[in-house]
């Protein structure tokens, strides 16, 4: 097995006015290849812990210095945690700082709106929100060197100041190519890698689309650790055509994908399809990829896999709304609810929540049945 590299590549900024807090400031370059994709999870040790993987020490170690160091907007504590009684086993969180300290959410009008350098992005994140940069080994090809002609292919790890959960960050893929909110194909084949180098089951990897509750129109996905079990892991499908399934029995309508059977490649190029007619049809979209069971709708779940699911959904326009005042129901409804996973941001919300609450919340953002028939004959004709 070819084991992950990375390099530290320092640079010293020289101020008069800074030189009392001079400091060396990094990035990390984590080179992988093929070799370091854990396409199945490691065996846990007698205690039920599983080995954690290279990316997994990089990215928690300097995650947790910048939290030590005070990069974040808040100190993110243990949270409060329920699983909701009843069949879909809800994962209930109280995050109530994330709701109040988050960055400002832009105006988001449109599912194709260009990308606006005059708006916040992320190329103007502090240096030490940066974590890392992923740098993988293709067709052969080490692009571990960066100077002014490659910059473009920085594929930054940045910290999210706001954190929903441990390890919470956001993979923003080439960078100062500022390239607008939406999927690409190699986004997903990144998104894909990124998943795939970390040995834990618990590591998630999600995407919102304009008017799908993306806050920043700069391309970025979200990735995060939830110890718990989040229900869409175990949910039932049914095929559509080729690598692409539906979602048999969910609050809201969806597709899902699996890696088994497949590979990288094959797997982005086909949750790309999908991708693309919504992103055509200027249809608001929820992605989130995580390990678990395999599709198979006519047999027993003997393997473990992982899923990727892609939820067409109802546009929200405007800017995110995260306060009780405007928004009442305690939780806005993007890539970790509709998988299952329910952050709150009202104490009294979180205590009085139930099953239906939930449901009755989430299903507002679901496609008529007609709607979503409708564009599953047009994803049939994109795979034939």
């Amino acid at each position: 097995m070819v084991m992950a590299e990375f390099n530290l590549v320092s640079c010293r900024f020289h101020s008069v006015l800074f030189q009392r807090n001079l400091q060396k400031l990094r990035m990390l370059q984590f080179v992988y290849s093929k070799e370091d994709l854990l396409e199945r999870t490691l065996t846990p040790d007698g205690h039920g812990r599983v080995q954690l993987s290279k990316f997994d020490e990089v990215l928690r170690s300097t995650w947790d210095e910048a939290a030590e160091n005070g990069y974040f907007r808040y100190q993110l504590e243990e949270l409060q945690t329920k699983i909701l009684p009843g069949p879909m086993q809800y994962v209930v969180q109280l995050n109530i700082k994330r709701a109040v300290e988050r960055r400002p959410a832009q105006n988001i009008v449109h599912v194709n709106q260009p990308f606006n350098p005059d708006l916040f992005n992320f190329t103007k994140v502090k240096t030490n929100e940066i974590l890392l940069e992923l740098q993988p080994q293709r067709n052969g090809n080490d692009s571990t060197v960066i100077n002014d002609t490659q910059r473009s292919n920085h594929n930054a790890i940045i910290i999210n100041v706001s954190p929903l959960e441990q390890y919470h960050v956001l993979i923003v893929p080439r960078r100062f190519e500022c390239l607008p909110q939406s999927l690409s194909e190699d986004a997903i084949h990144l998104a894909l890698d990124t998943l795939l180098l970390s040995s834990q089951r618990s590591f998630r990897v999600g995407f919102n689309s304009l008017c799908g509750l993306a806050s920043v129109n700069h391309q970025h996905f979200h990735g995060y650790d939830c110890q718990y079990k989040i229900p869409i892991e175990t949910a039932a499908a049914r095929h559509v055509i080729g690598q692409c399934f539906e979602l048999a029995d969910w609050p809201v309508r969806g597709f899902i994908f699996q890696l088994k059977g497949s590979t990288v490649e094959r797997t982005a190029s086909a949750v790309y399809k999908v991708a693309s007619v919504l992103q055509r049809k200027e249809i608001a979209h929820n992605l989130f990829m995580t390990r678990g069971d395999e599709l198979n709708p006519d047999g027993p779940i003997t393997e473990q896999t992982v899923r990727i699911i892609l939820w067409p959904r109802h546009s929200s326009f405007g800017v995110r709304k995260d306060a009780a005042s405007v928004n009442p129901a305690g939780f806005n409804v993007a890539l970790c609810e509709l998988a299952g996973h329910i952050p709150v941001f009202l104490q009294d919300i979180f205590d009085a929540m139930t099953e239906e609450m939930a449901k009755e919340v989430i299903r507002k953002r679901s496609l008529p049945l007609e709607e979503f028939e409708a564009l599953k004959d047009e994803v049939r004709e994109v795979f034939r």
